[in-house]
């Protein structure tokens, strides 16, 4: 038998070169931390330590999310958090029970609001430093809570420079 006769091969047309592609440049600054941690009573409250460095005061949303967590199907959330915020030197502490209670109008333009009216939030223009986030029960209630600590001017000479957390294990 005689072999068939071979197929050509198709021939390749080179195309227009390639389009060079950009790449998103990777952020050398934190734009947020979080910790999500349970919250007792007393002692045993939920706390969040970060730093800002650099030359600049930082612009930040810190929030202390409890109910909008079961959405994520996590039980025993915290009901009602109140946030606390102290700081260096003569800082003077803020504290926040309901978001909308304070800054409503300032946190609303944040564009990233607590979703639940019994959550807390604080919009504060910080002075690089040592702080620390407390988060506690409303009535001495406990459960499951989120520190948030959002930056919001991230092109200034200063950043979020880290998150510690304490928390009874």
């Amino acid at each position: 038998t005689t072999p068939p006769p071979a197929t050509p091969m198709p021939t390749m047309t080179p195309g227009p070169p390639p389009t060079p592609s950009t790449s998103p440049t990777p952020t050398s600054k934190a734009i947020n931390l979080s910790t999500r941690m349970r919250v007792q009573t007393g002692n045993n409250v939920g706390i969040g330590g970060f730093i800002i460095t650099g030359s600049t005061p930082k612009h930040v949303l810190l929030r202390a999310i409890g109910p909008s967590l079961t959405r994520y199907n996590i039980v025993d959330v915290l009901a009602d958090p109140v946030l606390e915020l102290h700081g260096p030197g003569a800082f003077v502490t803020i504290i926040n029970d309901n978001w909308r209670d304070t800054q409503q109008a300032a946190i609303l333009a944040t564009g990233i609001p607590p979703t639940n009216d019994l959550e807390s939030a604080i919009d504060a223009t910080l002075a690089p430093g040592a702080y620390t986030a407390i988060v506690r029960g409303k009535n001495n209630t406990s459960g499951v809570a989120l520190i948030e600590i959002y930056d919001l001017n991230q092109g200034v000479a200063s950043k979020l420079a880290n998150l510690s957390t304490r928390a009874f294990v």
